[in-house]
């Protein structure tokens, strides 16, 4: 093509990507600097989201969108209808789960019909789990980073069977300030950790967590309560 194929074209590249990885956003900036070379014109700078900013790719998003409607604006005036404005603040998004109270303190526990700590049904049975002892734990991120990476060596038994290429190690990880979440529970939300209850998707879907749970277990087992919350981040309670 020659260099000045795209002189026409304005463009906005906006790209998604982690900057753990080596090759921290590859696409966005190849496919930036393409453009450029066949002659495009940025309306505004290239952005690059990043999922390991603690706002996950919202944290440059939407600064980058802000800018993006300016532009767009100045370079045509008459774009949107008169009176239309433009409103990019972060919104809740539908909820996916419901999630009712189905007993209290002092009420029988319904039967659980569910537990993590079950084996996938493609594991050995419980019978022949393997226990493995922690030999080392090491985290890998900065002490006052928000994600806490970490380095897990596991010892197994001499007994234990030898490892295939396609064997799979699974990790069950648990919230341990059990202090905080009560406190958290019992305080902001008024509901004691030892009650239970009752979740479905909105959706219909197959479930993703426990259909029935306590509040405690919930907050120890299956939610990030200590990360950063995303954007995204919704959850509706009945």
């Amino acid at each position: 093509l020659a260099a000045d194929s795209l002189h026409a074209m304005h463009m906005a590249v906006f790209g998604l990507g982690d900057s753990s990885y080596a090759k921290y956003n590859t696409v966005a900036r190849r496919l930036h600097a393409r453009l450029l070379q066949l002659g495009a014109v940025d309306i505004i700078d290239r952005g690059l989201g990043d999922d390991q900013h603690e706002l996950g790719y919202h944290g440059a998003l939407n600064p980058w969108l802000d800018r993006l409607w300016v532009a767009l604006l100045q370079l045509e005036p008459f774009l949107l209808p008169l009176g239309f404005s433009i409103d990019d603040s972060p919104k809740p998004t539908p909820p996916k789960y419901l999630v009712r109270i189905v007993a209290s303190d002092g009420v029988s526990q319904p039967s659980r019909l569910h537990s993590f700590y079950d084996p996938p049904k493609t594991a050995l049975d419980a019978s022949r789990l393997i226990q493995a002892t922690l030999t080392k734990n090491e985290r890998l991120t900065a002490a006052d980073w928000s994600q806490d990476v970490r380095h897990i060596e596991l010892a197994l038994p001499a007994s234990a069977p030898v490892y295939s290429a396609g064997d799979i190690a699974l990790l069950y990880p648990e919230n341990v300030d059990v202090a905080t979440i009560d406190r958290f529970l019992n305080a902001t939300l008024q509901l004691p950790p030892t009650t239970w209850l009752a979740i479905e998707r909105v959706d219909g879907n197959a479930l993703d967590l426990p259909p029935l749970v306590t509040a405690g277990e919930l907050m120890r087992k299956y939610l990030d309560v200590f990360g950063t919350p995303r954007r995204t981040s919704s959850v509706s309670i009945e």
